[in-house]
């Protein structure tokens, strides 16, 4: 049953990554990534009905793992935002998702418990080809978006290292506590903490960049609730199933993207590109089924 909650995961954060594009593109990105924040824990609220009061019984002696995975998906979520303005969206993806697979195949050894086979570590080395020849590849132009390859394969660094431990350490707290309890905590908290964040740099230097209306939070609010499902069904996986299958499903996440961006924004990808898009999905899926 955990491959359904991946496989559905991954759906639903490529949706919800598709649809807040063009508002990480518009706006600043640290408000829209606070915002966000805001929708998905108003989409993940009805999921607490399932575990009840006894599912929080836990929470406080987890707080500190929370916390460390919030920070760190906040900083990955940023990170992921400014990728997605100097990037196409679909190589956007697949070098944050394949990034941050690799982090956390490597972290859920040292953290999990979890160990990597030679064969896994054959196939990192064609997930790095693979990122590579997306970078290589030029991109057909997209009139609205102006990219920079150095910015964007900065920001996907930043964000495969930030969001590699935050999916560690959440997957170490939704062993511990109820999944759903786990996911909704994570989200909340990113969102306290962007908003922290928020107010002291307005308190230093005042309104920086564009903000959105109250008419974009409620499409923001609105397009979040895939993303609250998303995060729903990745906490119910890796409770039940091997961090490192989770992550791969997860890694085919950039050919949905890539598809969906063709189809609601008209953002197309070169032969090559769809070529090293397909390479690096089949790398990150042949890793973690290596062991067999």
């Amino acid at each position: 049953m955990f491959f359904v909650f991946a496989i559905l995961s991954m759906a639903a954060y490529a949706l919800h990554g598709v649809w807040m594009a063009p508002y990480y593109r518009r706006f600043e990105q640290l408000t829209v990534v606070t915002l966000r924040g805001v929708g998905m824990s108003l989409a993940m609220t009805p999921a607490l009905l399932i575990p009840g009061p006894a599912g929080w019984s836990e929470v406080r002696a987890q707080t500190p793992w929370i916390l460390a995975a919030s920070a760190s998906a906040l900083l990955g979520n940023w990170a992921a935002a400014n990728s997605l303005r100097h990037l196409p969206i679909g190589i956007a993806t697949a070098l944050n998702m394949s990034l941050s697979t690799l982090v956390s195949a490597w972290l859920s050894t040292q953290w999990l418990g979890e160990s990597l086979t030679v064969g896994q570590i054959g196939w990192m080395g064609l997930v790095f080809l693979g990122v590579f020849g997306l970078g290589a590849v030029h991109s057909p132009p997209v009139s609205s978006v102006a990219y920079s390859l150095p910015r964007g394969l900065l920001f996907s660094a930043i964000f495969g290292l930030a969001l590699g431990a935050g999916f560690t350490l959440i997957t170490r707290v939704s062993r511990v506590l109820d999944p759903l309890v786990a996911g909704y905590c994570w989200e909340t908290t990113i969102t306290i903490l962007g908003a922290g964040v928020l107010l002291a740099r307005r308190l230093a230097f005042g309104p920086l960049g564009s903000q959105p209306s109250r008419g974009d939070f409620g499409w923001i609010v609105l397009f979040c609730i895939p993303g609250g499902a998303g995060t729903a069904c990745y906490a119910l996986a890796v409770a039940r199933g091997p961090l490192a299958i989770v992550t791969a499903v997860l890694g085919s996440m950039m050919v949905a993207s890539s598809i969906l961006a063709w189809l609601i924004h008209g953002e197309k990808l070169s032969r090559g590109q769809w070529f090293f898009v397909g390479l690096v999905c089949c790398a990150v899926v042949g890793m973690r089924f290596s062991a067999g």
